[in-house]
């Protein structure tokens, strides 16, 4: 999970660092929508992320900040 993550994250960094911030949110939004859907397809337990509407919001929200973080990160990395 770790790995498939870090794989995934990275992702923000190729491209024009002009549109960081837009791909942290572009690919954090969507990772979060796919924790809410892909639990059960995936043979996973969905209620701690499917828990409440708050759980969900919080769970999408928490992906997008991880988004957005590493779309902040990078340049201070690539110094």
């Amino acid at each position: 999970d770790i790995a498939a993550n870090a794989i995934y994250y990275s992702l923000i960094g190729q491209g024009d660092k002009k549109h960081l911030v837009l791909r942290g949110a572009v690919l954090g939004a969507p990772a979060g929508i796919g924790a809410l859907k892909l639990t059960k397809p995936l043979g996973l337990d969905d209620v701690p992320v499917n828990k409440s509407k708050k759980t969900q919001v919080m769970t999408v929200g928490w992906y997008l900040f991880g988004g957005l973080a590493t779309a902040l990160t990078i340049p201070a990395l690539k110094k």
